[in-house]
């Protein structure tokens, strides 16, 4: 670790403290954007507002629509990250197995579907969202609750472009969990493990 990355890490204790408590290790895209302290304190501050206490809607949605989000703009390094996270939240295997066929499996309710087809519409490039999607949205969710699920989304949307600029180097505990789960689904580590 060279100086500038010890020193990094010492301002940032009680932030990296937190994210390794919760994921059980520090992202190196978070290390990457402490040479930036300010970047980590947003990259916290937008976190806490969609994913935090006093969020609206259930977290399990919310995960699954940051990994499909990330499987939507292709970034590799997220998708290892949400689908390690969906885990460990402890969603029905079912759930997750059948995750990217979401359209066509009876694990999901219809609100789930709009949400999560929402998510993977907001994860491409160019961006896929239609009206239509927003009245379906409508019929299921408050407002409020939508702009929590674009929270969501276009957070994923900064970090997908991040570690995909970044080439962004994944941990072990996403990198064997992904070798694992996702690799059958056509998961490479990519640029993201050299």
């Amino acid at each position: 670790m060279n100086t500038s990355d010890r020193l990094a890490r010492e301002a940032l204790q009680p932030i990296l403290k937190e994210v390794e408590g919760v994921m059980g290790f520090i992202p190196n895209s978070i290390l990457a954007m402490a040479r930036i302290p300010e970047l980590v304190g947003g990259l916290m501050t937008m976190h806490k507002a969609v994913f935090g206490s006093a969020s609206l809607l259930p977290a399990e949605l919310k995960h699954m629509a940051s990994y499909l989000a990330s499987r939507a703009a292709g970034c590799e390094y997220c998708q290892a990250h949400t689908h390690n996270s969906l885990s460990g939240l402890g969603v029905a295997q079912e759930k997750i197995a059948s995750l990217w066929g979401f359209e066509n499996s009876a694990a999901f309710t219809e609100a789930e579907r709009v949400a999560l087809r929402v998510a993977v519409h907001a994860g491409m490039l160019p961006n896929a969202v239609t009206r239509e999607d927003h009245q379906a949205l409508k019929e299921f969710y408050s407002e409020d609750e939508i702009i929590e699920l674009f929270g969501v989304i276009c957070l994923f949307g900064y970090l997908n472009r991040w570690n995909d600029s970044m080439h962004t180097q994944l941990e072990d505990i996403p990198l064997a969990h992904a070798g694992k789960a996702l690799v059958a689904e056509g998961w490479t580590p990519g640029k993201h493990h050299q």
